[in-house]
């Protein structure tokens, strides 16, 4: 049910109809995020919200693939699983700290994907260095209302750089 939940919801929002569902999900199309995760199914899960909402998203199955990806590649925002074989969540995101500063200049939200909702998890999550918390499973709204708020600023000059092309192009 899940799965088939995500694959199928319409991100709603007021401010999305025509164009302007269009425009932001064509802004969402410039993020990319990287999904942790080594459950199959909740990989599908999340690509599939993210893919709904407009955004490219990307998976690694464990938190050595997703430190090789990072390193490799730009991404603007992490959804890391907690609990995974070869390296997990906590572990990743201690080593994703000590290098991203020296490596790109600023700090990329890391947000915990967990099936624990047990008091403390919250703490353990951040005292690793993760930004934000979402516990399994997640509706597509709430996720999406996570990126908007990690990614506001972001969004804010993709937005304008596009209304500015537009504006260029009309000109």
């Amino acid at each position: 049910y899940i799965l088939s939940s995500a694959m199928h919801t319409e991100v709603q929002d007021t401010a999305r109809h025509g164009e302007g569902t269009q425009a932001l999900k064509e802004t969402y199309g410039k993020l990319r995020i990287l999904v942790v995760e080594d459950n199959a199914v909740n990989q599908q899960v999340a690509i599939s919200i993210l893919t709904n909402i407009g955004s490219n998203a990307e998976v690694a199955n464990n938190g050595r693939e997703g430190l090789d990806r990072l390193q490799q590649e730009a991404f603007d925002l992490v959804l890391m699983d907690c609990q995974m074989p070869v390296l997990d969540g906590y572990a990743a995101t201690r080593a994703i700290r000590k290098t991203e500063i020296v490596r790109t200049n600023k700090r990329m939200p890391i947000i915990a994907l967990t099936a624990n909702a047990m008091t403390g998890d919250v703490e353990k999550c951040l005292a690793a260095g993760m930004d934000d918390y979402l516990s399994k499973p997640f509706a597509a709204d709430v996720l999406e209302e996570k990126i908007v708020y990690w990614l506001s600023a972001q969004l804010t000059q993709l937005k304008a750089d596009a209304n500015a092309s537009l504006l260029g192009r009309a000109a």
